[in-house]
């Protein structure tokens, strides 16, 4: 939810290099936020910042270089990152935390990407969550299978870098598209 919050900023220093008051900082921190304007208000100054929600990424990988890779530059961009090592904790850290996204893995242990996915599609409170497969299985019929149960793209790791895969993340916020 966009919002604009007015915080005094003699307040806002102290909150932030020594903690003193939680709810103020409680308010800047886990959003994005830009500051539209510092000005002087009855003698105090008062920044006004206009904080949007952080989108929330649920990576599914389970090699770890990757996933810290993938992880380390997602979160440069101002996304935040819930990680799972394999399809059978994804449903669990998907219910607790409800992310915007899903980068999903299919090669996986214990629950493959694709079982993971037809899963999710069954629960109504999930089946519209956008997916976007990053997968070493690059055939075709994989990757119909994928878009069968709803991928929104399906990347080849071998033909896709981590650059290019969040402009994709990054353009399917602000298109609702993604281009594989």
């Amino acid at each position: 939810m966009d919002g604009y919050i007015r915080i005094q900023l003699s307040a806002l220093i102290r909150c932030i290099s020594i903690n003193p008051c939680k709810s103020e900082r409680s308010k800047v921190i886990g959003a994005t936020k830009k500051i539209l304007k510092l000005k002087r208000v009855a003698g105090e100054h008062v920044i006004i910042i206009h904080m949007t929600e952080q989108k929330t990424i649920l990576l599914v990988e389970d090699e770890p270089l990757l996933s810290a890779l993938l992880k380390q530059r997602i979160e440069k961009d101002g996304f935040a990152v819930l990680l799972a090592k394999n399809g059978e904790e994804a449903p669990t850290i998907l219910r607790e935390h409800k992310p915007n996204l899903i980068l999903l893995d299919i090669i996986l242990p214990k629950v493959s990407g694709f079982e993971f996915m037809e899963k999710i599609r069954e629960d109504p409170q999930f089946e519209r969550v956008p997916i976007i497969i990053t997968s070493n299985l690059g055939q075709e019929s994989d990757i119909k299978k994928g878009k069968d149960l709803g991928a929104v793209g399906y990347f080849v790791k071998a033909h896709v870098s981590i650059e290019d895969l969040v402009t994709e993340v990054k353009n399917y916020f602000q298109k609702g598209a993604v281009v594989s």
